[in-house]
């Protein structure tokens, strides 16, 4: 059916019908909110994994050096290995181990993925903004003060001085989903 053409029911369909008779506009809406969802699932990986590694590796580098060498090895590892070969391969496992009674399940898992292997990007940026600020005077005051090392990096730094790096990230990264979708 052409656009705009009412229905029995006196609704109007906007986009008209396909060739099996499916309003166009329907199947457009779900689409856009499939897409957005992944996108959304993707950044909350991307986020979590990315700043609290970026923080790990910068802020806590001298105390807990093994964990931060361990964060760090993961991260060049998923860095080494190119973004096309990461979906080729997951796409891979998910056909493999995902049980047949799951078949819903193998989007969301694939981008959780996306977003896990995404993350050394905010990680680096994030580490390398945490070094060049953990000697910082304000940073050394607010340790005098008796401030915890929490209080200083959510209520200080993170606010003030990596909010751009991650909303910069996020918009590259929301766009990649969106794009892979």
């Amino acid at each position: 059916l052409p656009p705009f053409t009412k229905t029995n029911d006196n609704s109007t369909l906007l986009f008209g019908t396909d060739m099996k008779g499916r309003d166009i506009f329907r199947l457009l809406s779900s689409s856009i909110y499939y897409s957005l969802k992944f996108a959304l699932l993707t950044l909350i990986t991307f986020l979590i994994s990315g700043i609290s590694s970026g923080i790990l590796l910068g802020y806590y580098s001298n105390q807990y050096s093994i964990i931060s060498s361990i964060t760090n090895y993961l991260n060049k590892s998923l860095e080494s290995v190119p973004l096309l070969l990461w979906i080729l391969i997951s796409l891979y496992a998910i056909n493999i181990f995902l049980p047949p009674q799951y078949p819903d399940l193998k989007w969301p898992i694939l981008f959780i993925i996306l977003g896990q292997v995404s993350s050394p990007a905010l990680s680096k940026m994030i580490r390398l903004k945490f070094i060049q600020l953990a000697d910082d005077e304000f940073v050394v005051a607010l340790k005098m003060l008796g401030l915890s090392n929490n209080k200083i990096i959510f209520n200080h730094i993170i606010p003030y001085y990596c909010l751009p790096i991650i909303f910069s990230q996020c918009a590259y990264i929301f766009a990649q989903a969106l794009f892979l979708d």
